[in-house]
């Protein structure tokens, strides 16, 4: 009975032990938070190469779709309707608000 009682007498100072632990471990540390957003975002590989099975885009086309104001219709309309028969031509460049 007498070891019981002295093992008895180390359970409060363990039991407060492994409290003070698991606060500590609980606590937010600043640096960690900074370190797992850096791990987790999104990153982009780049690689360079030749890939045999590629073959290319052969005629691409661009359907789009001109949003404009009645103000605008009225300034570039006939531009635009030029641009959409007979398109850009060589001598002409491209300008894009983009």
């Amino acid at each position: 009975m007498k070891k019981s009682g002295k093992h008895l007498s180390l359970v409060p100072p363990i039991f407060a032990l492994l409290v003070l632990i698991s606060i500590t471990a609980c606590t937010v540390n600043e640096k960690g938070i900074q370190a797992a957003k850096k791990a987790t975002e999104a990153t982009v590989e780049t690689q360079v190469g030749v890939v045999e099975s590629y073959t290319g885009v052969v005629n691409p086309t661009l359907d789009a779709n001109y949003l404009q104001s009645a103000e605008e219709a009225q300034r570039y309309g006939a531009e635009m309707q030029d641009i959409i028969e007979n398109g850009l031509g060589v001598d002409r460049v491209l300008q894009s608000g983009i």
